[in-house]
């Protein structure tokens, strides 16, 4: 369950629900993009933002397609927090990406000073 006093107005929210049967998760995925009521981004402002979270939901199917891609996607990954981080609550002073834990919520900074085209 997802606590709301850990959203902000602003906040743009991708919600991924595994699809599950008798068996378990059957490996297959939704995505929602949600967005507040009462987000004060002016319209450009909102439309880049919107455009820029479907991209990153985008890379689901390319995952699946791409192997390359997939590989490239997961060795980014483990550059900003490597999966055994995700279950040993990273601590944020080891030169992790870490910047704030709260609750069941780990916020990471990717940087945007690093960003490479």
């Amino acid at each position: 369950m997802i606590n709301d006093r850990y959203l902000e107005e602003e906040d743009f929210v991708i919600q991924i629900k595994p699809h599950v049967d008798s068996k378990g998760w059957t490996g297959d995925v939704s995505l929602s993009i949600m967005v507040g009521k009462k987000n004060p981004l002016n319209d450009e402002d909102f439309e880049a933002m919107l455009n820029f979270t479907r991209q990153i939901c985008a890379t689901v199917p390319l995952m699946e397609q791409n192997k390359i891609f997939r590989d490239a996607v997961e060795e980014e990954a483990n550059k900003h927090l490597p999966i055994e981080d995700v279950f040993d609550i990273p601590d944020k002073k080891n030169g992790s990406r870490v910047t704030e834990i709260d609750d069941n919520i780990i916020h990471i900074s990717f940087g945007k000073d690093e960003t490479k085209h």
